[in-house]
């Protein structure tokens, strides 16, 4: 027989249990601990923050893998080292059918015989532009078998563009003659029209001499024309 006293007697073939420590039993009076505090939350700004850079960044990396180019958009072709092509020369215009004047494009001023003079050998001069019938000339072509030639007619006189004497030479006089004889017209009544694209102007050039109706360069009225090399220069040009 067992028999239990203040309670620390276990009944036979009970498992003893440890006695706790004297600081487990004082804490058996204590207050219970207190209950866990809830999760903290982050502040209310932190997601403004996270709702701003996350799209921000979005839009960085769209921006930065996009090509550059269109896929439908051929590529550029590369810059070509090539020399720039120039223009074909602009074509002649054509050469007038009726009345037309001579006017230097140096001076600007009518090449025609001496107002009033119809004199054959007269030596031609350069004036003003005006109504006078001396200064209206007419081409009309010549059938020779070496190319397309042209005798220069004056309206007033009837006489034909001439050098004196039918001299080869340069400052040789300019004149008006006869248009020929019983044989035809003279050698130095012949010529040629070439055109200058650039200053958009006719050389007068002879057949016989190779060189062109001229005036001194800065001439002024009156000024008398002259048989002179085809150079450059705009006191060889004429516009009809």
């Amino acid at each position: 027989m067992c028999c239990i006293v203040r309670g620390n007697i276990l009944a036979e073939g009970e498992p003893r249990v440890p006695q706790t420590s004297q600081g487990s039993q004082a804490g058996e009076g204590a207050d219970p601990a207190p209950a866990g505090r809830p999760p903290e939350h982050p502040p209310r700004w932190s997601w403004w923050l996270v709702g701003i850079v996350i799209p921000l960044v979005g839009i960085a990396v769209t921006v930065l893998t996009v090509p550059s180019q269109s896929p439908n958009r051929p590529p550029a072709p590369p810059a070509s080292s090539s020399p720039a092509t120039t223009r074909p020369p602009a074509s002649p215009p054509p050469l007038p059918v009726g009345l037309f004047r001579l006017t230097n494009a140096d001076s600007l001023m009518c090449l025609s015989p001496p107002p009033g003079n119809s004199t054959p050998a007269a030596g031609l001069v350069q004036g003003d532009c005006d109504a006078r019938p001396e200064q209206f000339w007419r081409l009309r072509r010549e059938e020779t078998g070496t190319g397309v030639v042209y005798s220069v007619r004056n309206q007033h006189t009837g006489l034909c563009l001439s050098v004196d004497a039918a001299h080869k030479e340069n400052d040789v006089t300019v004149t008006q003659y006869l248009c020929g004889d019983e044989n035809g017209l003279f050698p130095d009544q012949f010529w040629s029209f070439r055109y200058d694209t650039l200053r958009h102007a006719w050389r007068l050039v002879s057949r016989n001499s190779g060189k062109c109706v001229a005036l001194p360069a800065g001439s002024g009225d009156g000024e008398q024309a002259l048989q002179e090399d085809c150079d450059g220069g705009t006191w060889t040009l004429w516009r009809t």
